[in-house]
C-alpha cells in the first residue's frame, strides 16, 4: 500500500496573492508534497474541492468579506463535509480564543503567518499523519492567559455546541444555522439554550455581552 505521506496532494486557499504564492513555494520545495489546486476565496475553494481530490487543505481563516461561507462557517463546512481530509488554518489572526476554538473544533493544524514558512510544511505532514499541530505562535496563543480562560470556558461544550457558538458569534441567526448544519430549528434553538446555560448567560444580551467581554465576538468574526 502506498504511504499517503509520501505523495501529499494539497489544495491551498488565500485571498492575498503573495501569501498564496509563498505557501505554494514553501510546499513545493519539499519532496512528496504536491499542490493540486489553489483558490482565492471560500466560494472558489468549495467549488475546487468538488472537482479535485486532495489529502490536505491549507486555508486562510478570513478571505471573502461579507460572504456567509467564510471564517468560522468555512471551517465548520469543511470539517463536516470532508471529515477524513485534514484542514490546516494558516492565518494572520491568531487570537487565543480563536486558536483554542479551532483546535477544539477539530482543525488539524493552526499556523500563524508570523511563523516561519517551514511551519506550514510541518503542519501539513503532521496533519496527514493524523496528528494535530500548532505552530510556535499558535501554541503560545493557546498557552496564554486568554487562551487558558477560553479553554476553561469552552471545555463543557460538545463539538456541535461549539459549531453553533461560533456561528452565533459570527452573526448568523438560528434559522440560518439550522439550514447550514442541516438540523431542525428546534434542535439548534435547544442547543443555543444549552450553550447559554453552560456559559452562565440568562438572556441573549447577557450571552453576547459575556462573549464580547471575553473577546470571542472579535475572534470569531475576525478579518
Amino acid at each position: 500500500m502506498t504511504d499517503k505521506r509520501a505523495n501529499i496532494r494539497t489544495i491551498l486557499a488565500d485571498d492575498h496573492p503573495f501569501a498564496l504564492h509563498g505557501l505554494k513555494c514553501a510546499l513545493l520545495s519539499q519532496s512528496g508534497i504536491h499542490v493540486v489546486g489553489t483558490a482565492d476565496s471560500a466560494e472558489r475553494l468549495t467549488a475546487l474541492l468538488d472537482r479535485v481530490p486532495c489529502d490536505a487543505i491549507v486555508t486562510d481563516y478570513a478571505m471573502s468579506e461579507g460572504l456567509s461561507n467564510d471564517k468560522w462557517a468555512l471551517f465548520v463546512n469543511l470539517l463536516n463535509r470532508l471529515p477524513r481530509t485534514p484542514v490546516v488554518c494558516h492565518t494572520a489572526f491568531d487570537a487565543p480564543e480563536l486558536v483554542v476554538a479551532l483546535a477544539r473544533l477539530g482543525v488539524s493544524g493552526i499556523v500563524s503567518k508570523r511563523d516561519t514558512s517551514g511551519e506550514i510544511v510541518t503542519a501539513v505532514r503532521s496533519a496527514v499523519a493524523g496528528q494535530q499541530y500548532l505552530s510556535p505562535m499558535a501554541e503560545a496563543a493557546r498557552a496564554s492567559a486568554a487562551g487558558v480562560r477560553a479553554a476553561e470556558a469552552l471545555k463543557t461544550l460538545s463539538r456541535r455546541e461549539l459549531e453553533i457558538l461560533g456561528l452565533l458569534l459570527s452573526g448568523f441567526p438560528v434559522m440560518a444555522i439550522a439550514s447550514m448544519l442541516d438540523r431542525s430549528f428546534k434542535t439548534v434553538s435547544t442547543q443555543k439554550v444549552s450553550i447559554k446555560r453552560r456559559l452562565a448567560a440568562i438572556s441573549d444580551p447577557d450571552f453576547l455581552g459575556h462573549a464580547a467581554a471575553e473577546g470571542w465576538v472579535h475572534a470569531f468574526s475576525a478579518r
